[in-house]
């Protein structure tokens, strides 16, 4: 979506009420939206009308039943973890680690850690759904939206619609909770629970979970958009590190709701009690369909300087990728630069992995971030500034085995110290996350 496109749809629905959705802002609702429509735009196979019409029906006429909002405990924080993010488990670590750091809060992650579990009902919010239907097209209409992208927003509105008749429904269970921290705000369902929290007056926090930038790009088309940013909706932002907090400062987030606590994921991880090994380069592959063909690129480049300076390789997949993807692939091609045998493809955690190679290459992926904050060697494969996240960070690239080995050699002129200080909150990260709980239920 171009940016002018965005822009004019964007603000024609934060000026228009949507019935069933009072007190909600609703272009925060959607915001993220936007994205995600843009990734399934552009796959080959799409939902048939008819399929589109079924879901329709289905979602109106249902409702989440996933999560028991019985076990909220009194004047506790309770930390939302939506079913939508799955089963990562770096994901799973950032829950725990932030779960560990205070006894007074508990999580709420559903029934099941992955996917969605709806029941059938039907009564007034079944009925008042399938009426807003029709209301919400036409307002949706009058805002710039058609076909496809009409169908999935009301989709959206419907599924939003019914959740938020469930946190209605649960307001005294979540006027317990000393506080809300939500994984990611700007995820719809978290969206409209911390939006309905500020309702109740309930202070609200979110997590940052991997890299975020004001920035993003977004169907093929450069937007000034980050919807990570677009969508919060809390009252503050617990970031990883000052990096982050310049960029949340750039999206518009102001500078008294960024909490600045650091990663999770480093909680309890001492530099000096790991050593990497040496002659091993592994490589981080990327998530998403987009970016395999860079994957390949990636591997091919590896296992060349592999085979010239008889190093062994460690890959480690997106964990949203099958990893035997990447093994029948490699071995389809036959790649004769360096012994299969050489290879080994690993899905554990980055501190694991760390610890096994010399240095590590990767395009955009966030893990680059955790291993430079671990003082780890990483240097990144990018080919176009213009799709580059950390364009805006000196750091040393590469698009070519030739360019690689140079930087290899000159140790990549990279400040390891200055960067994980940029990167990372001062103080002890489990020392920051308690205190942040314990302020944010007002248990100074």
């Amino acid at each position: 979506m171009l940016v002018s496109e965005f822009d004019s749809i964007y603000e024609s629905i934060s000026n228009t009420a949507f019935p069933g959705f009072e007190g909600i802002k609703i272009e925060k609702y959607l915001a993220i939206g936007f994205y995600y429509f843009s990734v399934e735009s552009n796959k080959d196979k799409k939902p048939s009308r008819f399929k589109q019409k079924r879901s329709l029906l289905f979602n109106s006429i249902s409702e989440i039943a996933h999560y028991d909002f019985n076990i909220i405990e009194q004047g506790k924080a309770m930390l939302f973890y939506c079913a939508s993010h799955g089963l990562r488990s770096d994901y799973i670590d950032t829950i725990n680690g932030v779960l560990s750091t205070n006894k007074n809060v508990f999580s709420l992650t559903g029934k099941e850690l992955s996917g969605f579990r709806r029941r059938i009902v039907w009564g007034r919010t079944s009925f008042r759904c399938l009426c807003y239907i029709s209301v919400w097209r036409k307002l949706l209409g009058k805002c710039g939206l058609t076909g496809d992208m009409l169908e999935y927003f009301i989709l959206k509105l419907v599924t939003g619609y019914t959740w938020l008749s469930v946190l209605r429904r649960n307001k005294a269970l979540l006027m317990k909770c000393a506080a809300i921290i939500t994984f990611f705000d700007a995820e719809e369902t978290e969206n409209l629970l911390v939006q309905y929290a500020v309702q109740l007056k309930i202070p609200t926090a979110t997590l940052q979970h991997g890299h975020y930038s004001y920035d993003v790009q977004t169907g093929g088309d450069k937007t000034k958009y980050n919807f990570a940013f677009e969508g919060f909706v809390s009252d503050e932002f617990w970031g990883w590190g000052q990096y982050f907090k310049d960029e949340a400062l750039a999206a518009g987030i102001p500078e008294d709701r960024i909490k600045l606590v650091g990663c999770p994921y480093n909680i309890g991880y001492s530099a000096e009690e790991n050593d990497s090994a040496v002659s091993v380069i592994g490589v981080l592959l990327d998530g998403g369909t987009a970016s395999i063909p860079k994957n390949y690129n990636m591997i091919k480049i590896v296992l060349a300087f592999a085979q010239n300076h008889n190093y062994k390789v460690i890959i480690k997949p997106h964990p949203g990728h099958d990893p035997l993807y990447y093994i029948d692939k490699i071995e389809q091609e036959e790649l004769q630069r360096v012994e299969l045998q050489r290879v080994e493809i690993l899905t554990i955690p980055v501190y694991e992995y760390a610890n096994k190679v010399e240095f590590s290459i990767c395009g955009n992926s966030s893990v680059f971030l955790e291993l430079i904050m671990k003082g780890k060697r990483c240097f990144r494969y990018c080919i176009s500034k213009e799709n580059d996240i950390y364009r805006r960070m000196n750091t040393p690239q590469f698009s070519s085995l030739e360019e690689l080995e140079t930087i290899v050699e000159s140790e990549g002129a990279l400040d390891c110290a200055e960067i994980c200080a940029y990167l990372n909150a001062p103080g002890d990260i489990a020392q920051n996350y308690h205190k942040a709980i314990s302020n944010l239920c007002g248990n100074v």
